[in-house]
Formats: C-alpha cells, sequence, structure tokens
C-alpha cells in the first residue's frame, strides 16, 4: 500500500451539541438539516521506502476540500436518512465522492454511493512521481497517463458500526470508541481493458472488478481539557477473486489480501483546527525479485512482506 497517495478521509468536526429541553418541553438546539463546510488540509508526509516517490525527505502538501450533507429525517429521530457529498483537490489528484446514508440504530449506518476520481504525476527536482498508468507487460512497466485522460470509477456498498464502549462501562466518565466499516465496490478504470493491471494515486495491481475493504479502529479520547484521541487501526483490503485478471498475470496472485495497521492520534485545537498523526505498516506482497517495475509477471516467494509506511501528519482548518 503507498498510504501517501490513498486520499485520506476529510476531517470534518460537526457541531456535537446535544439538545436541551425548556421547561414547555422544546428544544433549544438543533442541528441544521444542510451543512457546508469548505477547508483546507496541510499533508505531511516522511515516506523513505516509497517505490513510487523519489524523496527521501519530508515534504507537504496542500489540499482544498469541502463536505456537504443534507438530512432528510427530524435530527434526533431515527431512522435517519441523509445525503452526503465531498470533494477534495490537491497538486497531484483530484477526487469526488456522494452517497446516500441510513442509520436505522445510533450505532449503525448503512450507505450506498459512488466515487470518481483521477491523478497525475509531478517533478520538482527534489520530488518526481508518476501516479497514474498502465502495465504494459511487454516492457515490464506502467506507462504513465496524460493527465485528465483517464479516471477512476467506483460504486459502493458500506456499512459501518460505532459504539462507545468505555462510556456504557464508565457511566460517560470514559471513552472507548471501538468501529468498524465493511466496503464492497466495483472499481474500475475508463479507457482500460477489463484484465489489464493499472495504477492510480501511488496503488500498484489494480485491475477493473469487485474489491472489497474492512478497517477496524479503537479509539481513547484522554481526559485533557480539549479533546485528544489516542488509536490503532487495522484494514484489509483485495480483490474477491482472481478471475478479474488477464491469464498473463495469474502468477500475481490477484485476490492477495492487503493488511495495515496503523497508530494514530488527534488533537482538535479549537472547533475548527484539527492535527492528525498516523504511522502505518502495511504486508504486501513479497516477489522473488525486488525489481518493481517487472512485479506483476513475478511469483510471489512467500507470499508477504512487512514495511514501514513512514509517518503523516495533516492539519485541517475548517471555515
Amino acid at each position: 500500500m503507498t498510504f501517501l497517495f490513498v486520499s485520506l478521509p476529510l476531517v470534518a468536526q460537526e457541531n456535537q451539541g446535544k439538545s436541551e429541553e425548556s421547561k414547555d418541553g422544546q428544544q433549544n438546539f438543533q442541528m441544521p438539516k444542510t451543512m457546508f463546510l469548505p477547508m483546507v488540509t496541510i499533508l505531511g508526509v516522511y515516506q523513505p521506502e516509497s517505490e513510487i516517490i523519489d524523496a527521501k525527505i519530508p515534504f507537504f502538501m496542500p489540499m482544498a476540500q469541502a463536505r456537504f450533507s443534507h438530512r432528510f429525517t427530524e435530527w434526533g429521530k431515527l431512522p435517519e436518512l441523509s445525503f452526503n457529498a465531498n470533494g477534495e483537490l490537491a497538486p497531484v489528484w483530484l477526487n469526488a465522492q456522494a452517497s446516500f446514508d441510513i442509520k436505522p440504530f445510533k450505532f449503525l449506518t448503512f450507505s450506498a454511493g459512488g466515487k470518481i476520481g483521477t491523478s497525475w504525476g509531478m517533478d520538482m527536482g527534489f520530488i518526481a512521481f508518476d501516479l497514474i498508468g498502465e502495465y504494459d507487460a511487454e516492457k515490464a512497466r506502467y506507462d504513465a497517463f496524460t493527465p485528465f485522460s483517464h479516471w477512476v470509477c467506483e460504486g459502493f456498498l458500506q456499512a459501518a458500526f460505532a459504539y462507545d464502549i468505555g462510556s456504557l462501562l464508565a457511566k460517560e466518565k470514559q471513552h472507548i470508541t471501538f468501529k468498524t466499516n465493511f466496503r464492497a465496490s466495483y472499481i474500475g478504470m475508463t479507457g482500460v481493458a477489463n484484465g489489464e493491471i493499472w495504477m492510480s494515486q501511488g496503488q500498484k495491481g489494480m485491475v477493473n472488478g469487485f474489491c472489497y475493504s474492512v478497517t477496524t479502529s479503537l479509539d481513547y479520547k484522554l481526559p485533557f481539557s480539549f479533546p485528544i484521541t489516542t488509536g490503532a487501526s487495522a484494514n484489509v483490503a483485495g480483490y474477491f477473486s482472481d478471475c478479474f485478471f488477464d491469464e498473463k498475470y495469474k502468477g500475481f496472485d490477484g485476490d492477495f489480501t492487503t493488511i495495515t495497521l496503523a497508530a494514530t492520534a488527534t488533537a482538535s485545537i479549537t472547533r475548527k483546527d484539527m492535527f492528525m498523526l498516523m504511522i502505518p505498516f502495511s504486508g504486501v506482497r513479497k516477489f522473488d525479485t525486488t525489481d518493481a517495475e517487472k512485479q506483476p509477471l513475478m511469483q510471489i516467494e512467500d507470499g508477504r512482506r512487512w514495511k514501514w509506511g513512514g509517518i503523516v501528519l495533516t492539519y485541517t482548518h475548517i471555515f
């Protein structure tokens, strides 16, 4: 997993105030039905072992982000139905996503939606990379695409569970949140034949087909005057079957599962300013050689190797 170029989830701190009832039983506070949250994120990365990035020093990248949501039901009443959309623009990628979400219980959310995006390359002397292209089996390399000529599209179904087990055990004095998310989707790139391997946002070994992702995390909210949360997460992702890969890539083990473990920490210094730190470790394919360009045609040596994904630090400001 090339962690840097997997789009970071939009970080937005929505109003978390609880409703208060006056003497006549009317609520004094209501969450707005419609919200629009523009924001900017500064992404700082140190990733010394990347196969994509030709840089051994930390670097920073600005991203413009926006989040829109509209709730169709009355606030505080279940089931809750809402429409959510978000967008992200960075110097080397562009993404947009929309979904309809239904929450039958406070701890469970089901979603259905779609996503579209593209990426390109950059060469600034001290850092250079190409993020999107198709694998050429004859040349044994990825050929980069012209910017905005190919787009990655995804349709997905998702189920998310989140529960504050700490407040349950400690009567609201401790907050330990358990979250798990399952996402099944069909993902494909325009202009690429089925079965052919492509890369997008630095992720190699992709094909048009059905894939999955499962993420589980455990977060502890520290009892400080401003919100600080530490935790750990685990993600497993891959294709449901290797049948989506062309015959010439059968040695590539198409349904191989990538595992990513990460230590995380967030700090909300104000209601509109947040820092996030992530240190990931990934279990990726292990080949019988280190020649990265020829990997799609090589046999797996013994399945998996682990590598440090570097350090990712973000600062987000909501306008």
